[in-house]
């Protein structure tokens, strides 16, 4: 029997839905949205909020983005810890927004 391994399932369909931008396949990019806001309500240990912040920052939605990124903050999503080093975020490195979250949590 398979085991669910807290977390993985929020961080494959952000994968998935990342390749599905690169792959220029939008039906596939709305789903994984779709399944990360149910994982969200559903699944709340799964921290998803970085998750969805990541989709949205690959879609070029900044204020979105930030939305989800200070959820993760106050919610001390762990997967924030390497957030300076994520490609899909570096397009922030000067927004005010992303260096304040930086500060948040002890990257700046």
């Amino acid at each position: 029997m398979a085991q669910k391994i807290p977390g993985y399932e929020a961080y494959a369909t952000s994968l998935l839905g990342h390749l599905s931008i690169d792959m220029g396949l939008p039906g596939k990019v709305d789903k994984c949205l779709v399944k990360l806001f149910e994982l969200e309500k559903t699944e709340p240990g799964q921290q998803v909020s970085y998750h969805i912040s990541y989709l949205y920052a690959a879609l070029d939605k900044a204020d979105k983005t930030f939305s989800y990124l200070s959820k993760s903050v106050s919610s001390r999503d762990s997967s924030l810890l390497h957030i300076a080093r994520v490609p899909v975020f570096s397009k922030y490195n000067s927004d005010p927004r992303f260096i304040e979250i930086l500060k948040k949590i002890g990257l700046k």
